[in-house]
């Protein structure tokens, strides 16, 4: 009896030490929430925002949004750098009342970089109707075709590009490269589009002209687009599979 007495015993003083173990957790995680602060024991305190710094940053008149370039994965002693300056962009967010934010991106993420550069020339020269979407669920696509006037798939390599049998469903004209496998099926040039060589910028850009430019033309096109994707359907599909296999059994 002593010895199941003392593993009682035992067994209640590690649930009580385990019970306040995570009570300190989770109040030092609720402090570090609604509290910051940082132990600088250097002697001229390098990792510690001067009073000047943290008047400013506490006082933004609006958002700030900061980006960094740093490679992935740089090595000793490098990574340091890239980690001394995430913690001062910690601290500088943080004593800015959710002012300021901050991004860092690796140089080797082309698709980032050309888009950053896109926005900041459409800002640069005053371009407000352009839309930076960024990904958009699959529910939400006809939305965003109802208010397109035209969709252009420039890719430089597609196996097929699903996406313009979706625009065309919806009634658009399509200008894609020769390096999407759709463009010999659905896109017939000069009639619902234009197919233009991939890489060459100033083709697409003539392409692009010449429908913006030309609503009676654009309106022919859309037109087409609709009429041509009927063929593309299930029923259609289906009947072209059992066509093919009919003709495969067939005697010859």
């Amino acid at each position: 009896m002593a010895f199941d007495f003392n593993v009682g015993v035992w067994g209640w003083l590690i649930l009580i030490v385990g019970a306040l173990v995570l009570g300190i957790i989770v109040l030092v995680n609720i402090i570090s929430i609604n509290l910051f602060f940082r132990l600088d024991l250097t002697s001229n305190n390098i990792y510690t925002l001067s009073p000047a710094s943290k008047s400013i940053v506490g006082n933004l008149n609006d958002k700030l949004v900061i980006k960094a370039y740093f490679t992935d994965n740089l090595p000793s002693p490098y990574n340091n750098t890239r980690r001394y300056l995430q913690e001062i962009l910690d601290d500088y967010r943080n004593y800015s009342h959710g002012d300021l934010e901050y991004e860092i991106i690796s140089p080797s993420d082309e698709a980032k970089l050309e888009e950053d550069a896109l926005k900041k020339r459409c800002l640069h020269e005053n371009i407000k109707d352009v839309i930076f979407a960024g990904f958009v669920d699959y529910e939400q696509l006809p939305g965003y075709f109802g208010l397109s006037g035209l969709f252009v798939l420039p890719s430089r390599e597609e196996v097929w590009g699903l996406v313009i049998n979706e625009a065309m469903a919806c009634g658009l004209p399509v200008i894609t490269t020769v390096k999407v496998g759709a463009s010999a099926d659905l896109v017939r040039d000069g009639v619902n589009g234009f197919v233009v060589r991939d890489g060459e910028p100033h083709e697409l850009y003539n392409a692009m002209r010449k429908i913006v430019a030309d609503s009676g033309l654009r309106q022919k096109m859309a037109d087409s687009s609709g009429q041509m994707i009927r063929n593309f359907g299930a029923e259609h599909t289906a009947r072209g599979v059992k066509e093919a296999i009919l003709c495969a059994v067939s005697p010859v």
